[in-house]
């Protein structure tokens, strides 16, 4: 089967998404990836998502990704479920532990613990299923006051999506990962695993190799690729993103599995000087042009092909491409947009 090819929606906004939605449904892309950091990116995913299954008529929209910490799972769910209503079925969610999103609001990461109970819950809900109240009681604000000091005659027992018509399709959960204990519950507990782990065939064949022996039916990586006709433009075009994605390699400061040396040590060099507070953002010391080169895929067309054959053939579902940075200079970032949808993608149907 050819590659699901889905395209990551960069700083969204409403025009943005729109516009996207249009060139990607054109081009005969997959599906569409939308953020969801509320202090950094542009409006409500959710708002998002609905705009772009309005404005295409075949597109797959996700989140990419939600976390256990802002919202409630049964808020997710809702929100997923009423997007994927109007798409009739072309709606996924993505999950991870957090990172953008919860540094801005003062928090870490949730634990992987956290991230496999969310999981199991929004999994129910969107199912249709009974959630425990037990099972919510991470969930709880200490400004709530129990459901007891009401007083209420009769009260609800456990929660579900009371407005869910029966045989409603569960929309599928992805669960995002770059470590092997998360590569595994990802595979265990979600429909898909998206790895974030960069583009060197060793690393991706590790981390592939590890959802599939966990159960994992879909597996699908994010990569940063950027086809140009020149290059160094290319490298220039994706040195900005590959450094918030390399860092998911090294969250805690510790780079585990396969990975080559002299990659593995420029990670720990990016772990100690990354600056959340200007996420995605250039800075004045970026990454080497070496780092770029084996972290993501950046230059003509042909090697650009080449290279995503390369992973498909690692037994991959599918690659969301994480394409030119749109904080680049905009003639250089059409021009690869451009020679993407003309001579990349084509090749790989």
């Amino acid at each position: 089967m050819p590659l699901e090819l889905w395209s990551l929606l960069q700083r969204p906004s409403g025009r943005g998404t729109l516009a996207a939605a249009r060139r990607l449904d054109a081009a005969g892309w997959d599906g569409m990836i939308i953020p969801d950091s509320q202090n950094i990116d542009g409006g409500d995913p959710f708002v998002s998502m609905t705009l772009a299954v309005r404005e295409s008529g075949r597109l797959s929209i996700s989140i990419g990704v939600s976390n256990p910490v802002t919202r409630h799972p049964a808020v997710l769910a809702c929100a997923l479920c009423a997007v994927d209503e109007i798409a009739r079925g072309r709606v996924r969610v993505g999950i991870g532990r957090g990172d953008s999103a919860l540094a801005h609001i003062g928090q870490a990461p949730a634990t992987t613990s956290d991230l496999e109970h969310y999981v199991r819950l929004v999994r129910r809900y969107v199912a249709g299923r009974e959630v425990d109240f037990e099972d919510l009681a991470a969930y709880r604000t200490i400004t709530a006051r129990p459901m007891s000091d009401l007083g209420l005659h009769d009260a609800p027992e456990s929660s579900r999506l009371h407005w869910l018509k029966p045989g409603f399709p569960a929309p599928p959960v992805d669960v995002a990962a770059s470590g092997p204990r998360t590569i595994a519950i990802a595979s265990r507990e979600g429909d898909g695993v998206t790895l974030a782990v960069g583009a060197e065939p060793e690393r991706l064949a590790w981390a592939v190799d590890i959802a599939r022996s966990h159960g994992a039916e879909r597996v699908v990586p994010y990569v940063n690729v950027v086809p140009h006709r020149d290059p160094s433009v290319a490298r220039d075009l994706a040195r900005r993103l590959v450094e918030p994605f390399a860092r998911f390699s090294v969250m805690d400061g510790k780079v585990r599995g396969a990975i080559g040396e002299d990659t593995r040590a420029e990670l720990g060099r990016l772990y100690a000087a990354y600056d959340m507070r200007i996420h995605g953002l250039p800075r004045s010391e970026s990454l080497d042009d070496a780092f770029v080169d084996r972290f993501a895929i950046a230059g003509t067309s042909e090697y650009c092909r080449s290279r995503l054959a390369d992973i498909g053939g690692l037994g991959v579902d599918g690659i969301i491409v994480i394409g030119a940075s749109r904080t680049a200079e905009p003639a250089a970032v059409r021009e690869s947009d451009e020679l993407f949808d003309a001579e990349v993608l084509p090749a790989l149907r």
